[in-house]
């Protein structure tokens, strides 16, 4: 975005009619005729010319614009990410990434706040990214990395719940020697060592 403005900036756009000086009676050897010819040729110059150098500081204002709006919204996401590590990660990427690379995250990813901090507790893969030297292949390179990522929010820990303690077993719990037993007394016919391992229980 940056070297965009300064292409706008320097003057890089091509100029269709090179403007030049105003026609003077002089210049036209005081020929009436061909002075306002060359006047009427020269203000015609100069009006397209004032409206290139329109078109021009309106898509700089534009871009400029543009930008801010990015910048913003990467502020914003930021801030809802709500990670206490968040600079330290962008330390990171900064660190890595090219002014280029860095700029291509915040103008095209739909969440850059989270593709940067995501690169930041990764520094191998923000190596591996900084090392995509085109472009085209370095931008579908994050898309790729931003459609996997995902945001885990952590949940409030609920209180625990009270237990009420008591000698007694817990409802719903397995007695796995009343169930042997019960096994036993099911395939002999004698079900009083089930009996009386219930009185034991009730008496305890």
């Amino acid at each position: 975005m940056e070297q965009k403005l300064e292409k706008l900036e320097s003057g890089q756009a091509p100029v269709r009619q090179p403007l030049g000086q105003k026609p003077t009676l002089e210049s036209a050897d005081y020929d009436t005729e061909r002075y306002e010819t060359e006047l009427a040729s020269w203000y015609e110059k100069k009006r397209q010319h004032d409206e290139q150098q329109a078109n021009i500081q309106a898509e700089q204002q534009s871009v400029q614009k543009e930008w801010e709006g990015k910048l913003e919204s990467y502020h914003s996401s930021k801030a809802d990410l709500k990670v206490r590590d968040y600079e330290t990660a962008e330390d990171v990427v900064q660190d890595t990434l090219s002014v280029m690379q860095q700029g291509m995250i915040v103008q095209g990813a739909d969440n850059p706040a989270l593709v940067v901090y995501a690169l930041g507790k990764n520094p191998k893969k923000a190596k591996e990214l900084s090392s995509i030297v085109d472009p085209v292949k370095f931008a579908f390179a994050v898309a790729k990395l931003e459609t996997n990522l995902k945001v885990t929010k952590r949940k409030a820990s609920a209180k625990p719940e009270k237990k009420i303690s008591g000698t007694g077993r817990p409802s719903g719990s397995v007695d796995n020697t009343l169930e042997r037993l019960r096994t036993e007394a099911e395939r002999t016919g004698d079900y009083s060592k089930v009996f009386q391992y219930k009185r034991q229980k009730r008496s305890a």
